[in-house]
């Protein structure tokens, strides 16, 4: 059986120093389904705590994805099953706190469709407990999985949006822009010369414009 074993590393480094031995505050243990494998994803820290999710019975039995709150000294204050639209196959790929209304922003995707590889990108909004304030399916066709998301002054937001990998088939960067409410406002493709992309990071550079990182490579 396998264990999420969240371990928090906490430094005290010197600019000077070359090197420094990592002191460990604490570690715990979550299983939300015993006996089923799970794969931890992504870890924030809050002002009082911490916040993961992770991907629970990821070998066959799939279980949906976790979000797990912690405390600054590791001790659980709320858990969350996510299982988007009842489809057991949920994968959050990323949250990010707001302290200043204590909201979560979380997304991922889903699979829709097993055997025609169909997934579906998703963002929800929720308060601290994890309760959906809304929720935002990306029905696009091939506009497949997020990885990336950030918040823009408006308090919109861009989701950066890869599509399903296709031997022989060219595929695009895809950007959308979600209003603070929960509603598409526009989406975008962009290709350069690739068959497959994928996105792995969003940056604001100003008011106006947002930096895009991806990977692209061909098929042969």
């Amino acid at each position: 059986m396998k264990k999420i074993v969240f371990l928090i590393v906490l430094l005290h480094a010197l600019l000077n120093v070359s090197a420094q031995i990592p002191t460990i505050y604490f570690s715990r243990t979550f299983i939300l389904y015993p006996g089923l494998a799970s794969s931890g994803v992504r870890a924030i820290t809050m002002p009082d705590g911490y916040a993961f999710t992770a991907i629970e019975g990821i070998y066959g039995n799939p279980k949906g994805s976790a979000v797990i709150i912690t405390d600054k000294a590791g001790n659980f204050i709320k858990t969350k099953n996510i299982i988007a639209k009842d489809y057991p196959y949920t994968y959050v790929t990323g949250l990010k706190y707001n302290p200043q209304d204590s909201t979560f922003l979380i997304w991922g995707e889903y699979f829709k469709d097993i055997p025609k590889r169909e997934l579906i990108p998703f963002i929800m909004k929720s308060t601290f407990e994890i309760d959906t304030i809304w929720n935002l399916d990306i029905n696009i066709p091939n506009y497949n999985a997020c990885r990336s998301v950030i918040e823009l002054p408006s308090g919109d937001y861009i989701m950066g949006i890869t599509g399903t990998v296709k031997t022989g088939k060219p595929d695009t960067m895809k950007i959308v822009c979600v209003s603070k409410d929960g509603e598409i406002k526009w989406h975008k493709k962009y290709a350069y010369g690739f068959y497959v992309y994928q996105i792995y990071g969003l940056l604001n550079e100003s008011d106006s414009t947002f930096l895009v990182g991806y990977s692209g490579f061909n098929i042969k």
